[in-house]
């Protein structure tokens, strides 16, 4: 995949697609990493990608989502915080199962902005693609194989997946989805829906919360602060100066004081 100029990578990693009438199953998955290419050429043809910076326009904002371990936000290019927006590099271990579904969940969406915004490669649903360097659990970095479906498959895929995981770290993402949305929608400016979303972030809580699976995950506004007092337990990001700014802004609200906003997405919390 292209690594975002952006991010001031200078070695690219070419986009190679599983060549009409070859199959996985003949392919042993080595590669060059010298020269990041597949071993059998023989089944994979190389693609002309785009640089994937700039795809989204401020229509899904990253605070939407938040930050949670290496790989985080809303941007179709698959934004990254080792190495900005874009697929590649994708050698950035992850910390977790969670943080693992990210991962994938990024480089589909790229695939997707690809279909929309590079029309030179004709990607079709179902075709094939590997990344010659992605982080593997144990350490491992090599080739892995990601798919294009349809413009939701990334959504579904990893809401398939979130469902499978340890409600620990279910409850750690939906922390993520209320803390970093209500801070952010304080201070940051967006364009678009972007700009909606920032000033109805209670609605954007619930659509975050329903379309990640995690309504009904169960987590209350005393983990919410118990949170704010060590992040770093919950793989968040957040400075300290963060966690005061949204400790005070929650216990104002639970008072009944404050952001409307606010109120209603500690209420729903609270159901």
């Amino acid at each position: 995949m292209g690594r975002s100029t952006k991010g001031g990578d200078s070695l690219p990693q070419a986009m190679y697609r599983l060549k009409a009438g070859a199959s996985l199953l003949h392919d042993s998955f080595e590669h060059n990493r010298s020269t990041l290419i597949p071993a059998r050429l023989d089944l994979w043809e190389k693609v002309e990608c785009s640089d994937p910076w700039g795809y989204d326009k401020g229509g899904s904002p990253d605070w939407l989502v938040g930050q949670y371990g290496n790989w985080w936000g809303a941007q179709w290019s698959g934004g990254r915080r080792c190495g900005f927006d874009g697929v590649g590099p994708a050698d950035c271990p992850f910390i977790d199962a969670l943080d693992q579904v990210a991962l994938s969940h990024d480089i589909e969406c790229w695939l997707v902005g690809e279909t929309h915004h590079n029309p030179k490669p004709g990607i079709q649903p179902g075709d094939s693609f590997r990344v010659e360097n992605v982080y593997h659990a144990g350490g491992q970095i090599g080739p892995q194989v990601f798919f294009y479906m349809n413009d939701t498959y990334p959504h579904t895929n990893a809401f398939l997946r979130l469902k499978a995981l340890p409600l620990m770290l279910r409850q750690r993402l939906k922390k993520s989805v209320l803390l970093y949305t209500i801070l952010q929608s304080e201070v940051l400016e967006a364009g678009g829906a972007g700009k909606f979303l920032r000033y109805r972030y209670d609605i954007a809580v619930k659509a975050s919360l329903m379309l990640l699976g995690l309504a009904h995950v169960k987590v209350t506004v005393a983990d919410l602060l118990e949170c704010l007092d060590n992040p770093r337990a919950d793989n968040l990001s957040l400075t300290a100066a963060q966690c005061g700014k949204l400790k005070a802004l929650i216990l104002v609200a639970r008072q009944g004081g404050g952001d409307a906003r606010l109120r209603e997405v500690l209420a729903m919390v609270e159901r």
